[in-house]
């Protein structure tokens, strides 16, 4: 059983990298604001002191996977997603939309 729960948990890392690295925005951009969803019991601070991208930071798609990697080590979650606009001053603002687990 804990084998099986590994294996999608990896999946679900594996999916969430593909989908970041195929975005549209430029490497040089900054992060305008960083926006948490879907938490209940966890609070957004201590979400957010678990990633390293930053408000003001550079934009990096390697970066975003590594909060996705640290956000699932904390064993909290079930699903993480990171959705990426732009904002109108040319910046970009990142969702981190979190399931987390029962």
């Amino acid at each position: 059983m804990q084998k099986l729960v590994n294996c999608v948990t990896y999946a679900v890392v594996f999916y969430s990298i593909f989908s970041i690295s195929s975005n549209s925005f430029a490497d040089n951009q900054k992060i305008s604001k960083i926006n948490i969803t879907g938490n209940k019991r966890i609070e957004t601070d201590g979400i957010k002191v678990n990633i390293v991208s930053k408000v003001n930071g550079k934009y990096s798609p390697t970066t975003l996977q590594d909060d996705i990697k640290n956000l699932y080590a904390l064993g909290y979650f079930d699903d993480i997603e990171i959705d990426e606009a732009s904002d109108d001053k040319g910046g970009v603002v990142l969702t981190y939309k979190v399931i987390e687990r029962p």
